[in-house]
């Protein structure tokens, strides 16, 4: 009788020992987390972007040429404009798309906004003629934009005013229509 007392005891303790490692474990949280998003409003809302989004249709204010002294101007006002905020967290950047795959053909003018000098040396011969980049190493056009937790994305009219703008952290906006590229 002690003895399968004994047995039932360290059974026990093994599968308490088994459940808090999972229960610490990354890969675990992150399937609780995606089950909780299929299964709850709860688990979306744990991952929208916090704080205030400028208003669709308000005019954000950009610097009147980028870095190397090209002109931030739409040729008209039906073009549509895309906004890539990569600065100022360089782990988030993981998630980004590289600047140089980003969809420059879906776009009248795309606008790189980066925080890192080094980083963005490399990219003016990668990108095509429609690109722009900003460097925001204070942060300014970032909280402007609220773009708190950054690869983030935003969608402009040709006048500069907020059209869409990319609502879920890790989940890229219906307005970039991005395919991983075969190697």
């Amino acid at each position: 009788m002690k003895q399968s007392w004994l047995v039932w005891m360290l059974l026990a303790l093994i599968w308490l020992a088994m459940a808090g490692f999972m229960a610490s474990s990354a890969e675990f949280r992150t399937w609780l987390d995606s089950r909780n998003a299929e299964h709850s409003d709860m688990g979306l809302k744990r991952h929208e972007l916090p704080g205030r989004d400028p208003a669709i249709g308000s005019r954000i204010g950009l610097p009147a040429s980028d870095i190397y002294d090209r002109k931030i101007e739409p040729s008209n006002s039906d073009s549509k404009v895309l906004i890539a905020y990569l600065a100022n967290c360089s782990a988030c950047r993981k998630d980004a798309i590289a600047p140089e795959l980003l969809p420059f053909e879906d776009f009248d003018l795309v606008i790189v906004v980066h925080s890192d000098l080094s980083e963005v040396d490399n990219l003016k011969n990668l990108l095509p003629e429609n690109a722009r980049i900003l460097m925001d190493e204070a942060g300014n056009i970032g909280k402007s934009l609220n773009a708190s937790a950054p690869p983030r994305y935003y969608l402009l009219s040709g006048e500069l005013r907020l059209l869409e703008v990319q609502q879920f952290i890790g989940a890229l906006p219906r307005f970039v229509n991005y395919e991983e590229p075969q190697l």
